[in-house]
């Protein structure tokens, strides 16, 4: 299924330091998937490289929602 980052984000970070899977990614930063480079997903706001991220399956609730000072990451 999968989390994504609404444009209610502000950018503050937070959410990056949470994930235990590092699948959460700055604007225009590209991310690394099995040793391959790929373009960033958003140029905006933070984004989830949905391909990283499991979705804190050891987790009762994702970290990253959690810690979101604006309630913008939803489920897919």
């Amino acid at each position: 299924m999968g989390y994504y980052i609404t444009n209610e984000c502000i950018n503050c970070g937070a959410c990056v330091l949470e994930c235990p899977e590092d699948a959460i990614y700055e604007p225009n930063k590209k991310y690394k998937f099995e040793g391959k480079t790929h373009d960033a997903i958003s140029s905006v706001h933070y984004y989830i490289a949905s391909f990283i991220c499991d979705e804190c399956e050891n987790f009762t609730v994702p970290k990253c929602s959690a810690v979101c000072p604006m309630a913008s990451i939803k489920r897919k």
